[in-house]
């Protein structure tokens, strides 16, 4: 199991390694278009509209610019059954 927070230098070791995983990035579509890494762009507030679009069965990283963001989602999916 995947630890409550990774670093930038955790994710690429794991994209390199070639771990299974969906990268969700939270923040807001300039941002995103702005800094897009290969994640999928679902903004923090619309997260419970997309539930069935994350996977409950590989690692799921949520990534922000500073952190926060990336909190808040990961602890509602917490609170909504995902690991």
């Amino acid at each position: 199991m995947l630890p409550f927070e990774i670093t930038v230098e955790q994710l690429k070791k794991m994209r390199d390694e070639g771990v299974e995983h969906q990268l969700v990035d939270c923040r807001k579509p300039d941002e995103f278009a702005f800094a897009n890494i290969g994640g999928t762009l679902i903004e923090m507030q619309l997260v419970p509209q997309h539930l069935d679009e994350l996977s409950a069965e590989e690692p799921l990283i949520i990534m922000c610019r500073s952190g926060s963001r990336s909190a808040n989602v990961t602890q509602f999916l917490r609170q909504n059954g995902f690991p």
